[in-house]
């Protein structure tokens, strides 16, 4: 017979591979439903309810406690803005269905409850003013003092009438007090307080404060020790995480943990998950965001265990036992963020792309997309580095293969940077070149297109500066440069002697041997167009976007 412990993590492991209306059905068919959905975390019912929609799932709201009740609004009725008073509304009308509707009233913050009534009601005491006349739908308060002329129709107007009702029920001194608050306390009062009890609440189902949640994303040293967590609270396994689908190595390690190990580790892993969530500003409510965001923060966390872990799922699934996961977490952070610094010196030392292009380089696909990629807020690998034909598509970093692919592409591209150096193509070289031709697009050159460039100023000599074409010029180098529509020899010999002779390193000429085979595909393909063309613009409409000044 099966532990409690076992059973818990066979019930999450069987919700996890259930979907939709399925999942609703397997916690209602449960011999004690109530009891089954109140043993569960209130995030998980949550997303659940938010994957099948309030209307199909109403019976998980009315089975679920007044605490989960409230932690459902707490997720979906906050944005970073503040309170969103009339999403609550929905919850409300759901409520209404169960028998314990005044118990989740009550688990709700009054402060909430009298935001809502301040945007959809208005509240007047008939003594002070006997003669103003409702616009809406009128109700008046039992003791015949109040008018709500409330603004709603339908089930929103029932399921308000119904709130005033039962605190009118409950404690009609209490309503009074109610209906005194919304009628002169402040919204940015009533707000700050109610955020203040929705952070603590927030904090217990695991969701940090903003200024923590950063922090799994800080520098940490990867190669500095792990530190040791001895003892970890035993909670609900959540079934929400589980459903994420595989991700390598840290699904190899997870599966090699002792039949405890889940139980132990989940809410750390629901901390870590929800602190990326948080990072991101990624809201409760936003359902596919939310899969997106923890997809990510997976991948990461796999990241972080394999290399701290070397390889060996093994000593991984000791790690997650015995190290904090939060900081587990942090060494991929460390890893990655070491590749976007590299990265950021590259082309902010000028040797990479011009200085008015924050995320962008001027290398060509992939090393292009590879450096894009590295440079955002949380850095991501260039697909294009793994298949071809990956374009500019990212994806977050798994594993040490990634790590690999990126530190080679970052190698080539460093290379490249040196060959740019030595040809006279510095960042502020050719910035200035290319505002000269009033170039308003030159962070889309590309180095490819400024070697083609210099041959063709050159013709074969030696250039000391990066300068702008003369309109006809751009027709007399494209003549000389072509044979029928291709790429002449003599352009050819003047790009590689170029290229060959800015190499030092035997990376660098790998890559001035790629680079010139790119760039005379591209001249290939583009010059041609230009034969017989005078107009500025000619370089541009070719789709090679050599500089040329407007006369």
């Amino acid at each position: 017979m099966a532990t409690p412990t076992e059973a818990r993590i066979a019930l999450a492991q069987k919700l996890a591979g259930l979907t939709g209306r399925k999942k609703v059905d397997a916690l209602l068919d449960a011999q004690d439903p109530r009891a089954l959905v109140r043993s569960l975390p209130a995030e998980d019912l949550y997303f659940t309810l938010k994957e099948v929609g309030l209307d199909d799932a109403q019976e998980l709201v009315t089975l679920a406690s007044p605490a989960q009740f409230r932690s459902f609004v707490d997720l979906d009725c906050w944005r970073r803005e503040g309170l969103q008073p009339r999403a609550v509304l929905p919850w409300l009308r759901t409520a209404l269905e169960g028998d314990d509707f005044a118990q989740k009233l009550k688990a709700l913050d009054v402060e909430i409850v009298e935001l809502l009534l301040r945007e959809t009601v208005d509240v007047w005491d008939r003594e002070e003013d006997p003669d103003r006349e409702p616009l809406g739908h009128p109700w008046t308060s039992p003791e015949g003092r109040y008018v709500l002329d409330f603004k709603l129709e339908g089930e929103d107007l029932q399921a308000l009438q119904r709130v005033v009702g039962t605190y009118y029920e409950e404690d009609p001194l209490q309503a009074v007090r109610f209906l005194e608050a919304v009628r002169w306390e402040l919204p940015s009062e009533l707000e700050e307080t109610a955020l203040r009890f929705r952070t603590g609440r927030m904090a217990d189902l695991g969701f940090p404060e903003l200024e923590h949640a950063l922090k799994l994303y800080a520098y940490v040293d990867p190669d500095a020790a792990l530190p040791t967590e001895s003892s970890r609270p035993a909670e609900p396994p959540g079934f929400f995480l589980q459903s994420l689908g595989s991700r390598g190595f840290l699904d190899e390690a997870l599966a090699l943990l002792p039949a405890d190990g889940p139980l132990r580790i989940d809410r750390e892993l629901v901390y870590v998950f929800n602190g990326a969530l948080v990072a991101d500003g990624v809201e409760p409510g936003d359902l596919d965001g939310v899969r997106r965001q923890l997809a990510a923060a997976r991948d990461h966390l796999a990241l972080g265990l394999e290399y701290a872990a070397q390889g060996d799922a093994k000593r991984g699934a000791e790690l997650l036992l015995t190290a904090p996961i939060a900081r587990i977490f942090q060494v991929a952070s460390g890893l990655t963020l070491k590749r976007k610094f590299r990265a950021d010196r590259l082309v902010q030392g000028g040797f990479a792309g011009f200085p008015g292009a924050k995320n962008t380089s001027w290398f060509d696909a992939p090393l292009g997309a590879a450096i894009e990629g590295l440079r955002r807020k949380r850095p991501q690998l260039a697909v294009a580095l793994e298949r071809e034909g990956g374009g500019h598509e990212l994806r977050p970093f798994r594993s040490r293969k990634d790590l690999a692919l990126v530190d080679a592409a970052l190698e080539r591209a460093e290379a490249l940077a040196q060959l740019a150096q030595r040809l006279g193509l510095d960042a502020s070289q050719a910035e200035r070149a290319a505002k000269a031709a009033r170039a308003e697009l030159y962070a889309d050159v590309r180095l490819s297109e400024l070697v083609i460039h210099l041959a063709l100023q050159g013709r074969g000599k030696p250039v000391e500066a990066l300068v702008p074409f003369k309109p006809k010029a751009v027709v007399d180098a494209a003549s000389w440069a072509l044979v029928g529509d291709k790429a002449s020899p003599e352009l050819e010999r003047a790009l590689r002697q170029a290229l060959a002779g800015a190499a030092r390193t035997d990376v660098e000429k790998q890559m001035a041997r790629e680079l010139g085979d790119y760039a005379m595909v591209r001249a290939s393909e583009e010059l041609g167009v230009l034969r017989g063309e005078a107009a500025p613009e000619a370089a541009l409409l070719a789709g090679l976007p050599l500089l040329v000044s407007p006369g």
